[in-house]
């Protein structure tokens, strides 16, 4: 058992359970995580989980989750962004670079935000906070 120090716990709550690992998570516990965008845990890894209330077991859902950026729509129409659309994202910065491949979820509901995992993160020197410059394909 490789016990983690600090994980949360996120909602909303979802039909199934799914955990969401770094690449670097994933090879310190045993299991290969696949980037693949939530909710989409067909033929992933499954793990048991054990808390202070006992453990579960679940058959499927360890994924690297997808790069994405949650966009407000109002945000998105005024520039010609559009939900689920595909798009680079510029990180400035000593350690910047250029991250491919970052799926847009577009809503009235989302406040904008990128998520990206730890490693990611790391790699740019990423912090809470930092700004980037989404790119449109083509």
């Amino acid at each position: 058992m490789v016990p983690f120090a600090k994980v949360r716990i996120l909602g909303p709550l979802r039909s199934a359970t799914q955990l969401e690992l770094s690449v670097t998570d994933g090879f310190r516990i045993g299991v290969k995580p696949p980037v693949r965008e939530s909710g989409v845990l067909d033929a992933s890894p499954g793990l048991t989980l054990v808390g202070p209330a006992g453990s579960v077991q679940i058959p499927q859902g360890a994924i690297a989750a997808l790069r994405h950026v949650h966009m407000p729509k109002e945000y998105a129409d005024r520039h010609g962004f559009i939900d689920r659309e595909i798009v680079s994202v510029m990180v400035p910065g000593n350690r910047g670079g250029r991250l491919d491949h970052v799926l847009l979820r577009v809503s009235s509901n989302f406040a904008m935000e990128m998520h990206v995992d730890v490693d990611e993160a790391n790699g740019f020197s990423l912090t809470t906070g930092s700004y980037v410059k989404i790119i449109k394909k083509g």
